[in-house]
């Protein structure tokens, strides 16, 4: 159920968890510095970027990003729900595209015919 794969929803969950320990602060439109219990962090959602690198380097918003996220929400900015900043490659429609082509299997060596 949902717009991610079963395992990236488990993972964003996760993160979601840890997002909701976080404190924002919004510096402008782009930009929030966001603190948690271990960590402060800038998040740049123009640029879908966070200091910790993470969302950078898997495509899915880290806690910081995902708290930045439902900040803007609270001040009455459209940014829809957290899965949609999420990289397309962990949503249920683009595995279901790459599944999509069959690859038709082919018999052995033994039955090939020589050429």
């Amino acid at each position: 159920m949902g717009p991610l794969t079963p395992h990236a929803t488990e993972v964003f969950d996760e993160i979601k968890k840890q997002a909701a320990e976080m404190s924002v602060l919004m510096v402008d439109s782009d930009k929030y510095q966001v603190t948690g219990p271990r960590s402060q962090c800038v998040v740049n959602v123009k640029h879908k970027a966070c200091a910790c690198r993470k969302w950078d380097l898997t495509g899915m918003p880290c806690k910081h990003a995902v708290a930045a996220i439902w900040d803007m929400s609270r001040n009455s900015i459209d940014v829809g729900i957290p899965e949609e900043w999420v990289s397309d490659v962990y949503w249920l429609s683009t595995w279901k595209k790459v599944y999509d082509n069959v690859i038709e299997p082919i018999n052995g060596l033994d039955m090939w015919t020589p050429s």
